[in-house]
């Protein structure tokens, strides 16, 4: 890769919010306390040269200070080059170069078409950008695997809600399963068609201070999902030797799940971005989805606790002296 500082400022020209975007994702999982497995593949600019071959090797100080420097947008279109010195230069090579794909923004109206595809949400959840991802190497081995997979079984659009820390190694390494902590109905990456159930799992979080697109944000990850025998789909299945919709304990899959346990068979396609509202609008949205989608992921769990909690009541109030204590205490 030899982009020099002038092709570094032209790769930001070309679409700013996307470049805004990738420098944010970057920013944000260097951030987390888990930068350690998210900034993976590691610049290799900021690797100690005496330990090459282990994690020890990465230097994360000097990433830091590096990527502190990194100027807003606005100054590097304004300045050019000259606002670039060696170490940030080397930073924005390496997160602005996508060796497999391109990131292009998209008009927000786009949010209208892939509900279209998948449905209209619970409840509104307009994005403010669209950020597209767009394959430029047709001969991508792990590419053409998923395309024919794609003329063989079909596909569907999902959603998929993540923490904006993980953002970036979604991006440069695909969707990796053994990060996944839910797996109440398998393992596997977990979406819906329903954009607004996907809301309650997202965490807006700090990105870049200097960012155009905002400096908190949340993302949603829009997925394509190769509808394979192995994921689990809402609803029926085509195929009556596979019961697509159990789980493992037995019970069914929500009416807009998705469960996919092979990273093979899901690919990122668009991501929606959310900039914080200082309404406090969209923490409010994913609290009440988190909630919802929690009633209506464990409601067999949820009637028995209030059968029992209806049963307990009775039982009390069956109980003389628990009845003329209660009987007493509102008389005062």
């Amino acid at each position: 890769m030899d982009w020099s500082e002038e092709r570094v400022v032209a790769k930001i020209k070309e679409d700013v919010v996307a470049a805004d975007f990738l420098i944010s994702m970057f920013m944000a999982a260097l951030q987390s306390y888990r930068h350690h497995s998210l900034i993976r593949p590691f610049p290799k600019d900021f690797r100690k040269q005496q330990n090459d071959d282990v994690d020890d090797a990465n230097d994360f100080d000097r990433l830091r200070a590096a990527s502190e420097s990194v100027p807003p947008i606005s100054s590097i279109i304004k300045d050019g080059s000259s606002n670039l010195n060696s170490e940030v230069h080397k930073v924005l090579r390496d997160v602005l170069y996508t060796k497999q794909f391109n990131l292009i923004s998209r008009p927000h109206t786009l949010y209208d078409n892939i509900q279209q595809a998948t449905g209209t949400a619970s409840y509104e959840v307009r994005p403010k950008f669209v950020i597209e991802l767009v394959h430029h190497n047709d001969f991508d081995p792990e590419r053409q695997k998923f395309i024919n997979l794609k003329e063989q079984y079909g596909s569907l659009i999902a959603y998929h809600g993540t923490a904006l820390e993980n953002m970036h190694s979604i991006l440069r390494n695909g969707f990796l399963n053994h990060f996944n902590k839910t797996s109440l109905f398998g393992e596997g990456t977990y979406l819906s068609s329903d954009l607004s159930v996907c809301m309650g799992f997202t965490r807006s979080a700090a990105a870049w201070e200097k960012s155009l697109l905002g400096s908190k944000l949340t993302c949603v990850a829009v997925c394509e999902v190769i509808k394979h025998p192995s994921v689990k789909l809402p609803g029926g299945n085509t195929d009556p030797d596979i019961d697509r919709s159990s789980t493992i304990g037995g019970d069914k899959l929500p009416d807009t799940y998705v469960v996919v346990p092979s990273n093979e068979h899901l690919r990122l396609k668009y991501v929606f971005i959310y900039p914080e509202s200082s309404s406090g609008r969209g923490a409010t949205r994913s609290l009440i989805s988190g909630v919802g989608n929690f009633l209506h992921t464990h409601s067999f769990v949820v009637s028995m606790l209030l059968y029992g909690l209806i049963l307990l009541a009775i039982g009390m109030w069956q109980n003389r002296s628990f009845r003329r204590w209660w009987l007493q205490l509102f008389r005062k």
